[in-house]
């Protein structure tokens, strides 16, 4: 029989599903407990790519489209999103995913908002943990709180990506700096109006 990675990420997903709950919800406690009677911004952090991949029928749950040979099958840039409880969210576009375009989005995320504690709930990307990002955050009132492996489902903002996934799709025949362009304004769009949705069962289970 043949292993299947996907069914095998689903299986881990569904059987560490309560204990996934229980160190998040620790680990936020703890977090909250620290900063006392502060003032607190709640961020949820996360990348996606934007690509165009022909030879598949979905991209995070978008249709299948057809698309300029130019870009058959490449990444064309990604997006850093912050969805911010409490305070300000934040989107930045970026050619790459390195620990310096991470940064640089950090800073942007203190700069929007400037006069709170933050609380950056975020998974175990290399990225999150390099030096230089623990550095800024140790230095700017920035506590991280890093979620358990495999659980994407305890972040709300892929509701978001998806949902820009779906509606980018439409401009498919865009170019790339368009498609930065549009796929911003529509993220910003989405975390303004959905914000709350997004969130009402997170925020019903964690806080």
């Amino acid at each position: 029989m043949v292993k299947n990675p996907l069914w095998q990420t689903l299986c881990i997903n569904r059987e560490t599903i309560p204990n996934s709950f229980r160190r998040i919800k620790k680990k936020l406690d703890n977090a909250l407990e620290k900063v006392g009677e502060a003032e607190v911004i709640i961020g949820l952090l996360d990348e996606s790519s934007v690509a165009d991949c022909t030879g598949k029928s979905r991209v995070i749950n978008t249709k299948k489209i057809k698309t300029l040979n130019t870009y058959r099958s490449k990444r064309l840039f990604s997006y850093f999103g912050c969805l911010c409880l409490g305070g300000k969210s934040v989107v930045k576009v970026a050619e790459k995913c390195k620990k310096e375009d991470c940064l640089k989005f950090f800073q942007e995320i203190k700069q929007a908002n400037p006069e709170k504690i933050l609380i950056i709930i975020l998974d175990n990307a290399k990225i999150h943990k390099a030096k230089i990002v623990q550095d800024f955050c140790q230095n700017n009132q920035i506590i991280l709180v890093y979620l358990p492996s495999y659980s994407p489902n305890l972040n709300p903002i892929e509701f978001m990506w998806k949902d820009l996934k779906k509606r980018l799709s439409e401009y498919y025949q865009e170019n790339v700096e368009n498609l930065k362009r549009i796929g911003q304004l529509i993220s910003e769009e989405l975390l303004e109006s959905r914000q709350l949705s997004y969130t009402a069962k997170w925020r019903e289970k964690f806080l």
